[in-house]
């Protein structure tokens, strides 16, 4: 039987490739606090391109990998200048972490 996942894909843009760079640490950061073994793997999920981050992540659908993740892409998208990640479930969007969309 194969597990439930949620699926994030997207891309942000950063103005420099510090800033994206410096991202990636803040999401690290944010993946070592909660889940330290899994770090690794969720950032292999990352590709950098220049200035742009590609994410294509699936993690489980329990409640402590949405949370995680949500707070993974909420910190990515704080630095960024334009993108999205959307989260989906079956098929169907159901989140998106886009630049500007703090809820601090």
């Amino acid at each position: 039987m194969q597990s439930d996942v949620i699926q994030y894909h997207g891309r942000y843009r950063y103005s420099d490739r510090p800033s994206l760079e410096r991202a990636i640490q803040r999401a690290h950061a944010t993946i070592a606090d909660d889940e330290a073994e899994r770090a690794p793997a969720w950032m292999r999920c990352f590709v950098l391109e220049g200035t742009h981050l590609t994410v294509n992540l699936s993690v489980p659908a329990a409640a402590d990998q949405r949370f995680l993740a949500a707070n993974v892409f909420l910190t990515l998208a704080h630095g960024a200048l334009d993108g999205a990640v959307e989260a989906s479930y079956g098929g169907k969007a159901f989140d998106l972490y886009v630049p500007g969309d703090d809820d601090d």
